[in-house]
């Protein structure tokens, strides 16, 4: 008899500790119909600023690990601007159990899907996973009452001949959609999925228009082997392949742990300062290359002339994968584009 008590013991123990670990939400009845909604005009909003990729008034907005800087300037590519969030859109719901959003985005042809910045990702938790197929991305992404998101770029290329029409398809363990391109020229949908919210997608056709661009060649100084702040220097060079400035600045972490990059470009003749340098950086999740650790990262930001009339963006990379972890000089390069009507959306609405 002893043993037997003993025997339902551990079986009731046993199914107290499983339900008190809250699992995360992967599967609902898959019979279920989704319609798709109207965005809420206040997140359509949110998510309009998104597509804006300005790390200085998105304080949850970082780059995505792979992001490899395509050429979004090459015509023989039609360019869409995609945003996806999910989880508790409307932030209706505080009391919603952890849901799996881990999924794909991806297409069935000659079209490149770029994960080019995550939105509110959780170090530790939520990632997007390196891969060698140009047509997708994948990512991992739990939420607990609260909204996660990427941004893509998608290059479609324009020179190839489909038989059959190429769809953006959406696939998470929750929800699958896909949108063909006529649709993604302008969309705005939302998406509830019950009871966990939804998900929420916003795309537009970029224009592309020719706008001074050009490429940032130097070298990233750590301070120390033990410290991460660091200064950096190199040449500002234009899409001709002249050299038009001498870039420099210094990156450090304020007081509220935020990464910080500040500098400025000088003239070429003179020290005089032409343009001033605002940005971030970061070191490349040790989770994705654990032999570099803080031996790579990235950089990016806005420049701006000092007369005021002039503004653009800049992002790149430093370290090298060859170089040892802990090399405290590191060779940094990026690319640099004026903001000007090249961003402008298609603003055409379709059915």
């Amino acid at each position: 008899m002893r043993n037997y008590l003993i025997l339902i013991g551990l079986v009731l123990l046993f199914l107290f500790v499983g339900c008190s670990n809250e699992q995360p939400v992967s599967n609902l009845n898959s019979e279920q119909t989704i319609e798709a909604k109207e965005l809420p005009p206040t997140l359509a909003k949110k998510m309009e600023r998104y597509m804006e990729l300005d790390r200085s008034v998105i304080p949850d907005l970082q780059r995505s690990p792979g992001n490899n800087n395509m050429n979004v300037n090459d015509s023989i590519y039609d360019v869409y601007s995609v945003v996806i969030l999910w989880g508790d859109i409307l932030g209706m719901d505080p009391g919603l159990p952890p849901v799996d959003w881990s999924g794909s985005l991806s297409v069935n042809g000659e079209v490149s899907v770029e994960a080019s910045y995550t939105i509110a990702f959780e170090d530790g938790e939520d990632s997007v996973l390196v891969d060698d197929l140009p047509n997708s991305a994948f990512w991992v992404s739990e939420t607990h009452h609260d909204v996660d998101g990427i941004h893509f770029t998608v290059l479609y290329d324009k020179t190839v001949q489909y038989f059959t029409p190429p769809m953006l398809t959406l696939t998470t363990p929750l929800f699958s959609h896909s949108w063909n391109f006529e649709q993604l020229k302008q969309l705005a949908e939302f998406y509830p999925v019950p009871p966990v919210s939804g998900i929420a997608i916003l795309s537009k056709q970029i224009i592309i228009q020719d706008c001074d661009h050009g490429i940032l060649q130097g070298t990233w100084f750590k301070d120390s082997l033990v410290n991460i702040e660091a200064h950096f220097n190199g040449l500002w060079i234009d899409n001709t392949g002249d050299t038009v400035g001498i870039y420099s600045g210094i990156v450090y972490t304020d007081t509220n742990g935020v990464n910080i990059l500040e500098g400025n470009i000088s003239g070429l003749v003179t020290d005089q300062v032409i343009a001033n340098l605002y940005g971030t950086w970061g070191y490349d999740d040790e989770r994705l290359c654990p032999m570099c650790g803080e031996g790579h990262g990235y950089f990016m930001g806005v420049y701006e002339y000092v007369s005021g009339d002039v503004n653009g963006h800049f992002a790149g990379e430093f370290g090298d994968y060859s170089l040892p972890p802990l090399d405290i000089t590191m060779p940094m390069s990026g690319h640099w584009r004026q903001r000007c009507a090249h961003m402008d959306f298609n603003t055409d609405m379709h059915d």
